[in-house]
């Protein structure tokens, strides 16, 4: 039986950065796990809004 622990997101951010760093990817900025997990989805409307104007673009050139 595998048992389950918990680890703190300090710890986890080092596993994170290891793992990058073993697979050979560098970022120039990483968002932090707080903010990471505070970040919200963009609005879909805009994607929406987009879509319409690629389908009739005389409509939305007036």
């Amino acid at each position: 039986m595998i048992e389950e622990k918990a680890i703190s997101d300090e710890e986890f951010q080092t596993l994170v950065d290891l793992v990058y760093r073993e697979a050979g990817i560098m970022l120039q900025q990483k968002r932090d796990l707080v903010n990471a997990r505070l970040a919200t989805i963009e609005p879909t409307h805009k994607l929406k809004n987009n879509k319409s104007i690629l389908k009739n673009p005389t409509k939305s050139m007036s």
